[in-house]
């Protein structure tokens, strides 16, 4: 079983984001992106090479 779930944490969003979009000088980075981030999660980004 899911160790957050069983901490109670499973459901603890603490970011959230919806149809975030950012922009650098006419350059789109991301559009229209959801995300959650739950507490006790560790998130990264990956890049490819």
């Amino acid at each position: 079983m899911d160790r957050f779930k069983e901490q109670g944490m499973a459901s603890d969003i603490i970011l959230e984001a919806r149809g975030l979009t950012k922009e650098f000088k006419g350059f789109v980075a991301v559009k229209e992106v959801n995300l959650q981030v739950r507490r006790g999660r560790c998130i990264r980004p990956s890049a490819k090479s």
